[in-house]
């Protein structure tokens, strides 16, 4: 997921005042995603039901958020920026917000009861100060575990339940020839698995339960000590970045048995119904071992753009409307492997994972925060993960050295304070 710096939201914040004056509307209804593996051709599910509704559906697909936000950009400053984007819940929401370049949608969240429907956290994620900005039809969560069934009893080895359990089924797995845990090539995935490791610290480290806890102080706190520890442990039992490849990738050779687990977000197990796999037969899911609070951080949602034209006025509507139908999420749903956000979809037809997740999306006992320390400086921020990152990959970077170089980063004058 991208994110919108603050540079370019001032700079947005011009461009777009400029643009204002000579604004041409487009009176074509245009869709902008980024979504493009096999299981997220679930938005077909939301074509079909737009158009059968009267809609005309045009779409672009970009290869990533990154190339979408300077297209989106570019058409905005043009005058004529698509109707509806795909757009994830954060920062660079309320950077888009801020500049004009999406609008509230509280017309539509009232007229659907949105705010009677769906779950508290939900809400929270889609609203930026009191107004609703996107109109979601999935969410998911983030560090699930995923394990290939067949693989375990072939080894005879037993469903981990804690992490120092995984790592010693791990170590056996690995000496049978087999890659213990699957780990993509892309960065963002490698998060996913340092975010879990601290997730399952959390029960011991009540500095990780707070969510505007700050990197400096998980630097002054021991648990610094046992993140790079675990670390560490886990590099040999990891895909090797040199010939891993992308998140889907992994999840096929999750799926085929050439690993045995993989950390991700709810949304592979798509690419595993792809693959003619079952969860709960074939692949079993559950949250990564020890860890006891779920985070619900990711929003399929869409935002949409300030017009004046009634016809792409009457297509948004419609849209919205699309999107927050309880049957249009399941039918979404399912392949693309996400929690419908609607409290009153049926979930029957879904995974025991989806019905976990729904059941406690409002229990206000489960944090909905990701364990993601924050920082000011995005650069000091990339850095810290960039070290993290190091310590699962590479053998001649210790957990002590790793740690040092942490607290080098923290204390680095001449970035921003």
């Amino acid at each position: 997921m991208s994110a919108v710096s603050r540079t370019a939201a001032i700079f947005l914040a011009a461009i777009m005042a400029m643009a204002t004056a000579t604004r041409a509307q487009s009176t074509d209804f245009e869709i902008f995603t980024y979504w493009t593996s096999t299981s997220e051709a679930a938005l077909q599910e939301v074509r079909k039901a737009f158009e059968a509704r009267g809609g005309v559906w045009h779409h672009r697909s970009f290869e990533n958020s990154f190339v979408q936000f300077r297209e989106l950009t570019r058409l905005s400053v043009a005058g004529v920026p698509p109707s509806v984007t795909q757009w994830p819940p954060g920062a660079s929401l309320r950077e888009l917000a801020d500049v004009g370049m999406i609008e509230p949608i509280d017309h539509f969240a009232e007229a659907g009861r949105w705010r009677e429907v769906l779950p508290r956290a939900v809400i929270d994620l889609i609203s930026y100060e009191g107004r609703i900005y996107l109109a979601p039809v999935g969410f998911h969560v983030e560090h699930m575990l995923w394990t290939n069934k067949r693989v375990l009893d072939a080894h005879g080895i037993a469903r981990p339940e804690t992490l120092d359990d995984l790592i010693a089924a791990g170590r056996v797995l690995k000496a049978a020839g087999v890659t213990p845990i699957a780990l993509p090539k892309d960065e963002w995935t490698r998060v996913f698995l340092i975010r879990a490791v601290m997730a399952h610290l959390a029960g011991r480290a009540p500095i990780l339960h707070r969510p505007k806890v700050t990197w400096s102080e998980v630097i002054d706190d021991p648990v610094l000590d046992d993140i790079m520890a675990t670390l560490v442990s886990l590099r040999d039992l990891v895909t090797p970045v040199d010939v891993a490849g992308n998140w889907s990738d992994a999840a096929r050779d999750l799926a085929e048995g050439r690993s045995a687990f993989y950390v991700m977000g709810d949304w592979v197990r798509g690419e595993f119904r792809a693959l003619g796999k079952t969860i709960g037969e074939d692949i079993l899911c559950g949250l990564v071992p020890g860890v006891g609070v779920r985070q619900r951080i990711v929003v399929d949602g869409f935002a949409f753009m300030p017009t004046t034209d009634p016809m792409v006025r009457a297509s948004q509507a419609l849209m919205a409307e699309v999107l927050m139908d309880p049957a249009v999420q399941l039918a979404f749903a399912k392949p693309k492997g996400s929690v419908p956000v609607r409290r009153d979809a049926d979930l029957e037809a879904l995974d025991s994972c989806v019905k976990d997740a729904m059941a406690d999306s409002d229990d206000p006992a489960n944090a909905q925060h990701q364990f993601n320390p924050k920082e000011r400086d995005a650069s000091r921020e990339v850095r810290y993960y960039v070290t993290m990152m190091e310590a699962l990959s590479n053998p001649k970077l210790d957990a002590p050295t790793a740690i040092a170089r942490m607290r080098a980063i923290r204390d680095d004058t001449s970035m921003a304070p």
